[in-house]
């Protein structure tokens, strides 16, 4: 069979093709620790499970409105006022499939052949396989050492290719949080060169140490020239539920729209009724949440220092650790003391190559206290012992 040249050179998923690593593992009996995936260990609240099965008894599993009905792109509206001080209307929202699909879309939407997209390193795994099956390219800038970038690094990754920015805060796999600052730098930028900004803040509730900002709080006059993701998956523990969704200029929202007539068309009205519960509940339903998540990260950093010695400054937001593996690699690739530590070990950490970050590793700490503590201990044990048992 011939493959076109976008699948030929397309890659799985790593942190998926990592959980089903661990995964099969388990399916053999075996004991996984595994800290690969991006997914609170808390279950969804109850009120909104209750509002699902009360819509499902209501038969509402026909099909629902491409891009949203209009009650949940209100009730989206409602969060962004409240919670974000951001004004919008419901013809500038869409709901999609997670996310991932909204980000997906906008890369269709936006680029053409030749086209690139501007990513900080470290970055999530998807971007760049999004953007190449959307016609364009994506081009990552930042230190080696996968931390961090400025904006003079910015600036050097600049072309006249460059046709979008896409920033993640809090960030995805750092926890880093881009300051007010920062963020009016990097609008500097932007409005200098005409850059579109996707900006990916689908970890906005974890913020432990200072509030989530967006782009859009510190520089409105780019409304028109950003597209603002997020969703209920991280914040809400709705994971499953696979809903996201997209805030911009009415022209590029109508073809987000658009596009979705052609490639899952829809919600289930369930699954809307569900998200207008979560929207309407707010950051103040999973509070409790967030601060055991931050009760967590405090601990692990404590762990990682104390056992492992591992020292690092604790990650600002989200809900992962990148571990910086150099100085125990000698000859190996984080891709290979991965593999060894799960073969050995049992526990799964995501290798730094997956997010453009050779040297690197991935741990999710969104999973119980007695999970990561013995999880860490194996992976001191394992350093103790060398990758090569």
């Amino acid at each position: 069979m011939m493959f076109s040249k976008k699948a030929q050179n397309l890659r799985p998923s790593p942190t998926v093709a990592m959980n089903m690593k661990a995964q099969s593992l388990r399916e053999k009996g075996e004991t996984v620790l595994n800290l690969t995936v991006g997914e609170p260990h808390f279950p969804t609240p109850k009120a909104i499970i209750d509002e699902t099965c009360q819509s499902l008894k209501a038969h509402d599993t026909r099909y629902g409105k491409p891009g949203g009905g209009k009650p949940v792109r209100e009730a989206v509206v409602a969060k962004l006022l409240k919670e974000n001080q951001l004004s919008y209307e419901p013809d500038e929202v869409v709901i999609g499939i997670g996310a991932k699909q909204i980000i997906f879309h906008s890369f269709l939407a936006l680029l053409d052949p030749g086209d690139e997209v501007l990513v900080p390193s470290p970055y999530w795994g998807s971007y760049p396989e999004q953007a190449m099956l959307a016609g364009g390219s994506m081009k990552a800038f930042g230190p080696e050492s996968g931390v961090g970038f400025s904006l003079d690094q910015l600036k050097r990754a600049l072309t006249d290719r460059s046709k979008a920015l896409l920033l993640t805060s809090p960030h995805n796999p750092t926890g880093q949080m881009l300051s007010k600052e920062q963020l009016e730098a990097i609008a500097r930028v932007c409005r200098e060169h005409g850059l579109f900004v996707i900006s990916d803040e689908i970890y906005e509730y974890y913020s432990y140490d200072k509030p989530h900002i967006s782009i859009l709080n510190v520089c409105p006059d780019l409304r028109d020239q950003v597209l603002l993701i997020n969703g209920l998956s991280k914040g809400s523990a709705m994971t499953g539920f696979r809903f996201g969704y997209g805030v911009g200029a009415k022209p590029l929202i109508a073809k987000l729209r658009a596009i979705q007539t052609h490639a899952t068309t829809c919600h289930a009205p369930f699954i809307e009724k569900a998200a207008i519960k979560a929207l309407t509940m707010g950051k103040e339903a999973v509070l409790d949440h967030v601060l055991e998540m931050k009760r967590l990260r405090d601990l692990c950093a404590s762990l990682l220092h104390g056992v492992c010695g591992i020292k690092m400054p604790p990650p600002e937001g989200a809900f992962y650790f990148f571990i910086d593996l150099r100085p125990f690699l000698g000859q190996s690739s984080s891709q290979s003391f991965c593999e060894a530590l799960l073969l050995n070990k049992s526990v799964a950490l995501v290798p730094g190559e997956a997010f453009g970050a050779p040297g690197f590793a991935r741990l999710s700490y969104a999973v119980p206290e007695a999970v990561l503590k013995e999880a860490i201990h194996r992976l001191q044990e394992f350093l103790e012992k060398g990758s090569k048992e």
